[in-house]
C-alpha cells in the first residue's frame, strides 16, 4: 500500500475525528487548519496551532500519528494509536482510526478484530453499515492462508477421573473398587494444530470458508494422546444487525482407550448455525445451534452412537467501551442407542468481559447445569443424575507479542456431583494458547 492511499485514508479519518466530536477541546475550524497544515507538510505549525488552541494530551497524541503517517511512518502511528487504547479501551474515535489504517496496510486480522468491536458498541446506523461492508471486505481480502496454534495444557485431571475407590451399584451390581482408569489422573498435555484454509466470496456479504485441519495432543499419560483431523465448510454473511454463521465439519480421532494400549478411533459430524444480533441499545443477542452425530468405529462402544442437540441462547450488554455482561442458557438432548446414555440437559450462565489500560484483557464466567439420564445406568438400580459448575477465567495482553503471537491463559475449575461414583470428580485445568496465521 502507497503511503498517499495511507495519507487519504488517515486524514479522512481524522477529518470524521472533528465531524463526529471527540474527546478534543478545539472547534472543527481549528482541526481543519491544522489537518491543512499537516496535508503541507508544515509539521511545526501544525504543532504550534495545536499549542495555541485549548487541548489535551489525546490531541498531542494524535496529531503526532498523523504526522508520522503523513511521512510514510505508519507503524509509528499504529504504535501511538495502540498506546491509546492501551490506556483508554474507551476511546471509540480512535479506535476507528486504528481500524481503518491497519485495514489499508494489511494487517486484516488485527483490523478485523476492531471492526467487530466497533460494530458492536456502535448505535449509529450509518456507521453500522460501514463497519459491517468493511468487515465484508476484509474477509474478501484473506483468500487463503494457514494457520497454526501451539497449547500447553496443565491438568488436574486429564481424564475427569473420580476421585472414588469404591463404588456402590445396587441391585444385582453390588459393590466393587474402581480401576485405576477410572481414577483421576493428572499431567501435562501439549497441543499443536495446524489448518489451512480458502475463502471464497459469495454476493456483497456472503463468505464460504473451507478448512483442512489436524491436532495432535501429547499428554505425559500416554493413555490419553489423541490425533485428530478434520475438515470443515462454513458460510458467514456481515450485516449492519449483526453476524451469522453455518458450518459443517467431519473429524476423526485416533486415541488409546485402555491400559493394554490398543487404539479406538470415532468419527464426529457436526452442523451449527450461529450468530450475534445487535439489539435496541447496547444490547446483542447470540445464539448457536448444533447437533452432532458419534459414530465409534467399536463394536464395543455402539451403545454411544447417535445424535446429540444443543441450543445456546445468550446476551451481551456492553456497560461502557471497557465492560460488557455476558450472559445466558443452554438446553441439549443426547440420543444415543444405548437408553441409559439419553440426556437432557439444561445450563446457565454469565460473565464479565473487559478491556483494561495497557493492553490486558479478560473474561471471568460461571457456568452451572444439571444432566439427567433417560433411563438405568447399566446395571444401576437408579438412572444417573449429574450437576456440575465451572468458573473460567482467562486473560491476554496484546502488547505482549513475540512475531505476531500474543498468548492467551485460560484456567478453570470444574467441579461434577453424580451419583454414579465413575462420573463424581472434580479438575483444575489452565490453557495456554499461541496463535500465529501465515
Amino acid at each position: 500500500m502507497k503511503p498517499t492511499q495511507i495519507l487519504r485514508s488517515a486524514l479522512l479519518s481524522l477529518s470524521l475525528l472533528a465531524a463526529l466530536g471527540t474527546t478534543t477541546a478545539y472547534s472543527q475550524q481549528a482541526a481543519q487548519d491544522i489537518l491543512t497544515l499537516v496535508q503541507n507538510e508544515d509539521y511545526d505549525g501544525a504543532r504550534a496551532a495545536l499549542a495555541k488552541t485549548e487541548h489535551n494530551d489525546l490531541d498531542a497524541l494524535f496529531l503526532e500519528a498523523q504526522i508520522f503517517t503523513r511521512k510514510g511512518q505508519v507503524n509509528e502511528a499504529i504504535a501511538i494509536y495502540r498506546a491509546i487504547l492501551a490506556a483508554q479501551p474507551d476511546q471509540v474515535r480512535i479506535r476507528q482510526v486504528l481500524a481503518q489504517t491497519l485495514f489499508q496496510i494489511g494487517e486484516f486480522e488485527s483490523s478485523r478484530f476492531h471492526f467487530r468491536k466497533l460494530l458492536e458498541a456502535e448505535q449509529n446506523p450509518q456507521l453500522r453499515a460501514q463497519y459491517a461492508n468493511a468487515l465484508s471486505q476484509i474477509q474478501k481480502n484473506i483468500p487463503s492462508g494457514v494457520s497454526a496454534s501451539f497449547s500447553f495444557v496443565p491438568s488436574s485431571n486429564i481424564n475427569r477421573g473420580t476421585n472414588n475407590e469404591t463404588i456402590e451399584g445396587g441391585g444385582i451390581f453390588g459393590a466393587g473398587t474402581i480401576s485405576d482408569l477410572g481414577r483421576k489422573t493428572s499431567g501435562i498435555g501439549f497441543q499443536l494444530n495446524v489448518a489451512g484454509f480458502h475463502k471464497i466470496p459469495y454476493g456483497d456479504s456472503g463468505l464460504f470458508t473451507f478448512t483442512a485441519a489436524a491436532t495432535q495432543v501429547l499428554y505425559t499419560a500416554e493413555t490419553f494422546n489423541i490425533f485428530q483431523p478434520s475438515v470443515s465448510v462454513r458460510y458467514d454473511n456481515s450485516s449492519p444487525l449483526g453476524i451469522w454463521s453455518l458450518n459443517g465439519s467431519v473429524s476423526h480421532t485416533l486415541r488409546r482407550g485402555d491400559l493394554e494400549a490398543t487404539f479406538y478411533d470415532y468419527t464426529s459430524y457436526a452442523l451449527s448455525l450461529s450468530g450475534r444480533r445487535k439489539l435496541s441499545g447496547p444490547n446483542i443477542l447470540t445464539y448457536s445451534l448444533t447437533g452432532r452425530y458419534f459414530d465409534p468405529d467399536s463394536d464395543a462402544n455402539d451403545s454411544q452412537k447417535g445424535p446429540s442437540y444443543e441450543l445456546n441462547l445468550g446476551g451481551q450488554r456492553q456497560l461502557n467501551a471497557a465492560h460488557a455482561l455476558i450472559g445466558g442458557f443452554k438446553v441439549g438432548r443426547g440420543l444415543p442407542q444405548s437408553a441409559s446414555y439419553r440426556y437432557k440437559s439444561l445450563a446457565a450462565y454469565m460473565g464479565v468481559s473487559s478491556s483494561w489500560p495497557k493492553g490486558w484483557s479478560s473474561y471471568v464466567g460461571l457456568e452451572a447445569g444439571k444432566r439427567n439420564y433417560d433411563e438405568n445406568f447399566g446395571f444401576f438400580s437408579f438412572k444417573r443424575d449429574d450437576g456440575y459448575q465451572t468458573l473460567t477465567a482467562s486473560v491476554l495482553n496484546s502488547n505482549f507479542s513475540w512475531r505476531g503471537i500474543s498468548p492467551r491463559v485460560t484456567c478453570s475449575y470444574t467441579e461434577n456431583r453424580s451419583n454414579v461414583a465413575f462420573f463424581d470428580y472434580n479438575s483444575y485445568e489452565c490453557n495456554i494458547l499461541m496463535t500465529k496465521d501465515f
